[in-house]
This record gives structure tokens, C-alpha cells and sequence, in this order.
């Protein structure tokens, strides 16, 4: 990986809470993506910098089937269902929805969406800063952010094998095959973690504390007026420069591009990711592991 688009990466999907009939086990998602609010075992970054092992809960996206464990009553931006994740593989055949970006087990990772119609987006370089949210009550929210350390092009209908890994296989891999991409070339990016860092980022979901007094919390907004625009909706925006990956210093020009228009932004990317490194030390910091040799479990297992 030494060549590409030195980018942070504004990338706004679909923000709606899912909302499931029942608590009980919710099915896989046959219809349009939302976020869920889930609860599993992990790591986290308290503010000291030290690592810690216990349950957390945070938001994401989820679409296999997931156990509801808890409801609430709406109030605000706070979620109104718990989620515990759950994975099989179906019974019938035809189209599902997979879950991307992937926040579970030994690394993040990044496969697929939007892929296909923006070139860009295949083309990351390492270090490169994904910021996965959504524009709700007039603020871009955040939920996943992505660093990128390393970058494997694959198409579905090969990809067996990809990592090594069912959950992953089942949940986000077999879902392209059996919908339309089954010979779509896409690009799989591994997220850089707290051990593993790249330029001292590493990828992170904003999290909590699943006994705090209260584990509920809203998703934060992120106010970078030159790299953020609150107002984006299910098109992608980002502040880049066509640069090597192991020289990723000096002055850039920038841009900030999206469909159809884009304007200039400033500063280079050395200093975007310091400031995105000081916004995030507000944050709660985790990355998720989750049992059974660091996948979820399967319905079976409950």
C-alpha cells in the first residue's frame, strides 16, 4: 500500500434508529440500512490512555439478527432499544443486508459501501480517517471512525477466504454474493488499532460503560467547519490530497468534493488528523472484541 488519497472522509449513511415489533430476537435486515444501539463485551481507552476489558454498549450498525434485550421510552436523541449481536446463516435465498463498516472482533474494517460509484473510495491511502455518521437535527453525528492501515482488493465471488473469519464471512461477504455484486471489484480496508497505530491514530467507536447509572448516550456531533458539512445526506464528502503514504507530510492543496459541487478547504493532512486527535479525547474510546474467539456469538449459542 503506497500510493492513494491521503483523505479524512466525511461519510454520512442512514441514521435511524431501527425498531424492532418486540423485544426478542429481531431478524436480519431485508430492507434499508438504520443504526441499532448494542451492548457486548470489549476494550476501551479510559482517559488516562489505559486499556480495559469489560461490557460496553455504543452505537452501530448491526444487520444480522440481534437479540433485544431492553426498551426504552423515546426521549430525544437517546436510543429506545438494546441490542445484543447475533449472527446465522439464513434459510432462504435472495438479498440481505450486510453490515459495514465492521467494528467487531480483531481489527475494524471497511468492504464496500459506495464503492462501487465513487472511485475514490477505493483509492485510501494508509492513515487515511473515515468518519461514519449522519446528519440529524442539523449536526453531523458520529458513530465509527476508521483509520486506515492497510488495503486488500477483492470481488466477492472470490472471496472465501478474505479473512479467515465465519462471522464476518456470513454477515458481510456472502450478502454482496447474493445480491448484485457478486463480480464487483471492491476494496477491504483493515482499520489501525490502539496496539497497531498508524501516524498515533487508530480507529475507535464513541462508547460507554454498559453498568454506568445511565448507559444510554447520545451520538456526538462533530463541529470541523472546514472538513464537516453537517448538512451532507447519503453522499460522501472529503477534505484529500493525492500523496505517497509514506511521505504523507508538507503542504497539500485540499479540496472537499461531493457529487456535483465541491469548494476549497485548507490545511494539510498532517493537521486535519491532529485536530480530529484532539476533538476525539472528548470522546469515550473502544475497540470491540467480542467473545467466542472474537466474534459474535451465534443464535444457537444464546
Amino acid at each position: 500500500m503506497t500510493t492513494g488519497l491521503l483523505a479524512v472522509v466525511q461519510f454520512p449513511h442512514p441514521g435511524r434508529e431501527h425498531d424492532p415489533p418486540r423485544v426478542g430476537v429481531m431478524p436480519w435486515n431485508r430492507d434499508s440500512h438504520r443504526r441499532k444501539f448494542l451492548r457486548t463485551e470489549g476494550w476501551y481507552v479510559d482517559a488516562s490512555g489505559a486499556q480495559c476489558s469489560t461490557r460496553l454498549v455504543f452505537w452501530g450498525e448491526w444487520e444480522a439478527p440481534s437479540l433485544v434485550v431492553e426498551r426504552w421510552t423515546g426521549s430525544g436523541d437517546l436510543p429506545r432499544w438494546l441490542h445484543e449481536p447475533r449472527w446465522e446463516r439464513p434459510g432462504w435465498a435472495g438479498p440481505r443486508q450486510n453490515t459495514d463498516p465492521w467494528v467487531f472482533g480483531d481489527e475494524f474494517r471497511y468492504s464496500n459501501c459506495r464503492q462501487g460509484s465513487n472511485a475514490k473510495l477505493r483509492r485510501l491511502a494508509q492513515g487515511s480517517v473515515i468518519l461514519f455518521g449522519s446528519s440529524l437535527g442539523g449536526a453531523f453525528v458520529l458513530d465509527t471512525v476508521l483509520v486506515v492501515a492497510d488495503a486488500r482488493p477483492f470481488v466477492p465471488g472470490l472471496a472465501r477466504d478474505l479473512v479467515g473469519d465465519d462471522a464476518y464471512q456470513v454477515c458481510v461477504i456472502e450478502p454482496l454474493v447474493s445480491g448484485r455484486h457478486v463480480s464487483t471489484e471492491f476494496v477491504l480496508y483493515g482499520g489501525a488499532s490502539h496496539d497497531a497505530q498508524v501516524n498515533a491514530t487508530f480507529s475507535f467507536v464513541p462508547c460507554r460503560l454498559a453498568d454506568s447509572a445511565e448507559p444510554r448516550f447520545a451520538r456526538p456531533a462533530i463541529d470541523l467547519p472546514a472538513y464537516i458539512n453537517p448538512r451532507l445526506r447519503q453522499q460522501r464528502a472529503s477534505s484529500r490530497s493525492t500523496t505517497s503514504a509514506r511521505d504523507g507530510c508538507g503542504r497539500r492543496s485540499s479540496i472537499r468534493f461531493a457529487p456535483q459541487t465541491c469548494c476549497s478547504g485548507r490545511g494539510s493532512p498532517r493537521r486535519r488528523s491532529s485536530r480530529v486527535k484532539r476533538h476525539r479525547r472528548n470522546l469515550a474510546m473502544c475497540a470491540l472484541r467480542l467473545r467466542k474467539r472474537g466474534r459474535p456469538p451465534m443464535l444457537a449459542e444464546r
